[in-house]
């Protein structure tokens, strides 16, 4: 895909503002040492603001640029190097440094409205004032500022002609404005009609959640529930022909079948499907009617536009009014993303996915066999594994083995290397913090994600006003990579997920007619209609705006779904009017409903709730209100999403985290349910939240330490001893409830705590069984056998070892010798190495190995550290000649994360070439 450039700009504190007396000094290097500096991707507000500087951005120049600085870095230290390397350096920050942004992240909504009433703040002498905070930036806390003299010039292109009397919610336009920092790639500018959405209605039976009060618990009633529906939320329709076009823009070297796309207050997923053929075959017509009482002929439009994608169609007089503002502000159509070439074979779970499953040992087994197989593999077990693992599973190239690392290349070339302890841990090391993830619930399992589409087929029939029935009725959906495989069921989850009606299983059908209408949708899950199908409304208020969903056919997972109702809810939509964009005071004011945001909270609390819901007998009072309160933990995610919507939205059950008193007039029956409540108060985290926070880490570790040292001092053993003494006293007894009734952390047996506690328990067996291979391994191949070693050698070798291991432990005091670092350390040794030994690179390669390998164990990383190219010669010289490469295909015998390879022979004297 064509290149996105990355920009840079500062960013700061509201707290070291707020210190600067919001006025900054501030030079570039300095920004880049205090970590000031941010990347931003190329957007259209990037490209509006070089373009009324008259500033001509060239991607070719910043690219040849950043290829000679990359040389140039290559080359030997000298002060006339390092004067041109300034200079380039110069030049490439002049191009990437956009002064006339700053981001600020906010501690506290104070220091926002500090700005406001200083009317903004200073950076080395420009004013910056409030611009535009984007969804992502809310969610961070952070908004964007601009200097103040282009403020005004760039928003009156940024309007771009829209209609300023038309009423409209504050936030929404807060939002759909900042569409403009979005990472997008131009592409040309599309024939293409706005067409109203439809709305569906359906009755269902759900469960209706509705607000009571502060202090009280939502009603939860199971009903049968009229839902008004929007069919294709979000999604419109995009030519083949257009589709091919714009791939070809993008440097793509295949067709995308979706694509979420950009213009100004337009946004969504279009989807390709012959929308030419349809007029010709389905509706015999070439008329459209737009959303503005329009007629056009399909033959001369390329893409259809939803209104719910033309965010403020209703304050344009026309489709051509809108595309004659556009080009007159240079604003054009731009690609966020489209859907991968190839769709993965494999995707990792989250806690979320499996907490709100019913799962068994035997099922959690089942379901944590693959990544264990998986570490197995990769840390010893299974060469061709490891290679499949180093390469990124990507198809190769001759010329990229040279850019291979010492430890992939060193298996290539002999694959019994495997079982070398040095290889060995360097795989090891790179898979330790998917080990740790593993601990919550991170597992490999046979799933990707893909764009969520509502069926294309029904949506022509609407744009064409076609009375037809759609390709997909309710229950029934298409995919095409999983029909190729022949699955036919799979289960599709949606992050974030917070309750277990959010597990869905679709089945998946094919017929003439399906595949002939979606024959270019190569990518996707499509769905049927919304308003037909319940799907969004399962998948938390999903829609087709480029939501991604995750499918698997894992048969576990399929199992241990809990059957239960789509959860619905009643938003209240905040009062439109005439938005002011230049207003700073209300802009900010909407961002700020949005700063410092619960989703994550909320997130949490659902989980600790599955936990505790592990502490009641099922059926008991208890059980069923946390039952009930996890279906509101579903509203509370929605409601909090609402708000930043600018929708009006009930405050957070703050009675479900905090224990409350009764007040003194209340009642018996108020006193009652304050005390219930108060018994399944939500005040702990799941055990394996640990491994989720560092400072939930920090936490446990200081409760431990705390009881250890009391066991210590009043038993005479461990905390950990007293907890697995299966026949214990009283007070031990006591003493473990007590670690148990007060600890922060729960660690009962709910899913995602049963599934840390297998995963530590295997994973921890992985280095073991790497280390008893590794015993069994012939080290002679890292030598080569035509030089003799002489007992000076071995004896000189092992002092340096013995410097080498000096060092690494900080016990080097020899100031007139000391280094800085240990690479530093390595070429002062290597070359002693060289003068006092031998200048043969291959010799000491051998004395290196002899003297670890045959002697030092522990210490084998010395021989790959020191002497590199020697290693790899010796292997070179010791190998068959001959390097196998692995390449996806459908017939080969190595599996791998569900994908079938094969191993495809090279040459090594054609690849390989001078090192």
């Amino acid at each position: 895909m064509r290149k996105n450039q990355q920009f840079f700009i500062r960013k700061f504190s509201s707290e070291r503002l707020k210190k600067s007396n919001y006025n900054i000094e501030i030079n570039l290097d300095q920004a880049r040492i205090n970590s000031e500096l941010i990347t931003i991707n190329n957007s259209q507000l990037l490209r509006t603001l070089f373009a009324y500087k008259n500033i001509n951005f060239s991607q070719k120049e910043i690219d040849i640029l950043l290829d000679i600085r990359k040389n140039f870095r290559k080359l030997e230290n000298s002060e006339e190097n390092q004067r041109k390397l300034l200079k380039i350096e110069e030049k490439i920050d002049k191009i990437l440094f956009v002064e006339d942004l700053v981001n600020i992240e906010f501690k506290h909504k104070s220091h926002y409205l500090a700005i406001l009433k200083r009317k903004g703040f200073y950076v080395n002498g420009t004013r910056y004032v409030p611009f535009m905070a984007s969804a992502g930036m809310i969610r961070k806390n952070t908004a964007m500022f601009i200097n103040n003299n282009l403020k005004h010039p760039i928003m009156d292109i940024l309007e771009n002609g829209r209609n300023e009397s038309a009423p409209m919610v504050s936030a929404k336009f807060g939002a759909y404005f900042s569409l403009y920092s979005s990472s997008t790639l131009p592409v040309s500018f599309p024939r293409f009609v706005v067409v109203p959405d439809k709305t569906i209605k359906t009755t269902e039976r759900v469960d209706l959640v509705t607000y009571d009060n502060i202090g009280k618990d939502d009603h939860v009633t199971e009903t049968d529930y009229e839902i008004k529906a929007n069919a294709w939320d979000g999604q419109g329709l995009i030519s083949p022909e257009l589709a091919k076009q714009w791939s070809e823009e993008l440097e793509l070297d295949y067709t995308f079948s979706a694509a979420v796309i950009r213009a100004p207050f337009l946004k969504g997923l279009v989807v390709a499907f012959d929308i030419h053929k349809f007029a010709e075959e389905v509706a015999k017509s070439y008329d459209v009617v737009d959303i503005y009482g329009n007629k056009h002929d399909i033959r001369n439009i390329d893409m259809i536009i939803s209104e719910s994608m033309f965010k403020l169609w209703f304050a344009y007089e026309s489709t051509e009014y809108y595309i004659e503002k556009c080009h007159e502000n240079k604003l054009g159509f731009a690609i966020a993303k489209v859907n991968a070439k190839k769709d993965n074979s494999h995707s990792r779970t989250s806690y979320q996915f499996l907490q709100v499953l019913n799962l068994k040992e035997t099922d959690i087994a089942k379901l944590c066999q693959p990544t264990i197989d998986w570490f197995r593999e990769i840390s010893g077990g299974t060469p061709e594994k490891m290679v499949l693992y180093a390469t990124g599973e990507t198809s190769f190239e001759p010329k990229d083995f040279k850019k291979m690392d010492i430890a992939t290349k060193a298996i290539l070339l002999n694959p019994s290397l495997s079982r070398d302890r040095y290889i060995q841990e360097r795989f090891v090391k790179t898979i330790q913090k998917k080990k740790k993830d593993s601990y919550m619930g991170s597992i490999l399992i046979n799933a990707n994600y893909q764009f969520m589409i509502g069926d294309p087929y029904y949506q022509a029939c609407h744009v064409f006003n076609v009375n037809k029935k759609p390709l997909l009725k309710k229950g029934q959906h298409y995919s095409e990579y999983w029909l190729k495989k022949g699955i036919l069921k799979v289960v599709a989850i949606r992050s974030p997920i917070v309750h277990h009606s959010e597990v869905n299983v679709l089945n998946l059908q094919n017929n003439l007619d399906i595949a002939h209408w979606y024959q270019h949708i190569h990518s996707g899950i499509i769905f049927p209609t919304n308003g037909i199908g319940m799907d969004c409304a399962i998948h938390g208020g999903a829609d087709f705006d480029g939501d991604l969903i995750c499918t698997t056919n894992n048969p576990t997972m399929a199992k241990g779904k809990i059957k239960a109702l789509p959860i619905i809810y009643e938003s209240k939509n905040s009062e439109k009017k005439v938005i002011d964009s230049r207003d700073d005071n209300e802009q900010v004011e909407c961002q700020l409903n949005g700063y410092n945001s619960k989703v994550g909270f909320a997130t949490n609390i659902s989980s600790s709730l599955y936990t505790l819901l592990e502490e009641f007998p099922a059926g008991s009072k208890e059980y069923n209100q946390i039952l009930k309160r996890l279906k509101i933990g579903r509203v509370i995610q929605g409601e909090i999403i609402d708000s930043v919507k600018g929708l009006k939205v009930p405050p957070f059950r703050d009675h479900w985290t905090k224990k409350r008193r009764p007040p003194k007039n209340a009642s018996a029956e108020d006193i009652k349910l304050i005390e219930f409540y108060n018994s399944i108060v939500c005040e702990i985290r799941p055990s394996f939240f640990r491994f989720l926070y560092p400072h939930y880490m920090s936490r446990y570790n200081k409760e431990l330490k705390k009881y250890n040292l009391y066991s210590n001092l009043y038993f005479g053993k461990s905390f950990a001893e007293i907890s697995k003494t299966k026949n214990k006293t009283n007070e031990e007894i006591k003493f473990v409830e007590s670690y148990i009734k007060n600890s922060f952390f729960l660690d009962n047996n709910s899913v995602v705590n049963k599934i840390s506690r297998y995963m530590r328990g295997k994973a921890g067996l992985i280095g073991k069984f790497s280390r008893k291979s590794s015993k069994n391994f012939d080290y002679r191949i890292l030598k080569n056998d035509s030089e003799k070693l002489n007992p000076y050698g071995l004896v000189k070798m092992k002092d340096y070892l013995q410097e080498y291991k000096a060092f690494k432990k900080g016990m080097r005091h020899d100031l007139a010798n000391s280094y800085p670092n240990m690479d530093s350390f390595m070429s002062y040794l290597r070359k002693e190495c060289f003068l006092n030994i031998s200048s043969n690179e291959s010799e000491l390669t051998d004395y290196a190995v002899e003297v670890t390998y045959g002697g030092e164990m522990s210490m084998v990383e010395f021989a790959w550290k020191m002497f590199p190219g020697g290693i790899l010669r010796n292997i070179l010289v010791n190998s068959s000649g001959i390097i196998k490469i692995p390449v996806v295909d459908d017939y080969g015998d190595v599996q791998y994360l569900w994908k079938t390879y094969s191993f495809k022979e090279y040459d090594l004297e054609d690849i390989y070439g001078e090192e």
